[in-house]
């Protein structure tokens, strides 16, 4: 026999544990933007470089 109380506290522990898988993967997305920062030349330093340089290129072009 089922109890009355059981899906209420199958969807509390369902939402915990979404709730902690959540705080985990944001707390490793902040970690990874930070380390990849603190790179010279991270991932995001690169970006920013190539579209520096892709718009460098454009202003030589139309001169």
């Amino acid at each position: 026999m089922i109890q009355d109380g059981f899906p209420l506290m199958g969807i509390l522990v369902a939402r915990e544990i979404g709730c902690r898988t959540g705080l985990a993967l944001s707390f490793s997305l902040v970690l990874l933007l930070i380390a990849d920062l603190d790179r010279p030349t991270g991932g995001m330093v690169r970006a920013d470089q190539s579209a520096m340089n892709n718009l460098l290129e454009k202003l030589q072009q139309s001169e």
